[in-house]
C-alpha cells in the first residue's frame, strides 16, 4: 500500500511540475513584457529565477524524489506569491501562496501544510503592516496597472494554475 501511495503522489506532483512549467513560462514572458509599460521591477528577478527553476524541475522530475519535488513547487509558488504581495499589495499573485499550503496538506503531512500556512501568514501580517505603516508602497500607478493587457494575462495564468 505504501508504494502505491508514493507511486500516486509522485504521479500527481509530476502533473504539477508539467502544468506549472507550461503555465509559469507564459506568464512570466507576459510578466517581464510589463517592463514596455511599468519599466524594469525587482519582482522581474525573482521571477526569472523561480521560471529557470521550474524548468529545471521539468526535466529532472524522474530524477528527485518525491518531497524534494513537492517542496521545490512550493517554495516556488510561496516566494511569487510573497513577493507579488509585497511589490503590488492586493494586485500582486498573492493568491499563489494557496498553492503550497494545499498541495503539502495532500502530498505530505497536515503539520507540513501548517507550516507553510504559518510563513504565508506571517509575511502577510509583516507586509500588511508595512503598507498601513506607509514603509512599504506600490511603486507603479496601479490604475493604469489594471488596464494594462499583460497584468491580466499574468493573472489569468495565476488562476489556470490554481483551478
Amino acid at each position: 500500500m505504501d508504494k502505491e501511495l508514493y507511486r500516486i503522489k509522485n504521479n500527481i506532483i509530476n502533473k504539477v511540475v508539467i502544468i506549472s512549467a507550461i503555465f509559469i513560462s507564459p506568464s512570466f514572458i507576459a510578466s517581464v513584457l510589463r517592463t514596455l509599460e511599468i519599466g524594469w521591477q525587482n519582482l522581474y528577478y525573482l521571477h526569472t529565477i523561480m521560471t529557470v527553476i521550474s524548468i529545471w524541475l521539468l526535466f529532472f522530475k524522474k530524477k528527485l524524489n518525491l518531497n524534494t519535488k513537492i517542496h521545490f513547487v512550493a517554495v516556488i509558488y510561496l516566494l511569487v506569491g510573497i513577493a507579488g504581495l509585497y511589490a503590488f499589495g492586493f494586485t500582486g499573485g498573492f493568491y499563489l501562496c494557496l498553492i503550497p499550503i494545499i498541495l503539502s496538506g495532500i502530498l505530505l503531512k497536515k503539520n507540513v501544510a501548517i507550516r507553510y500556512f504559518s510563513v504565508v501568514a506571517v509575511f502577510y501580517v509583516l507586509i500588511a503592516i508595512g503598507f498601513v505603516k506607509d514603509v512599504i508602497s506600490v511603486s507603479v500607478d496601479l490604475n493604469l496597472y489594471q488596464i494594462f493587457p499583460t497584468t491580466w494575462i499574468v493573472h489569468l495564468f495565476g488562476f489556470i494554475l490554481i483551478a
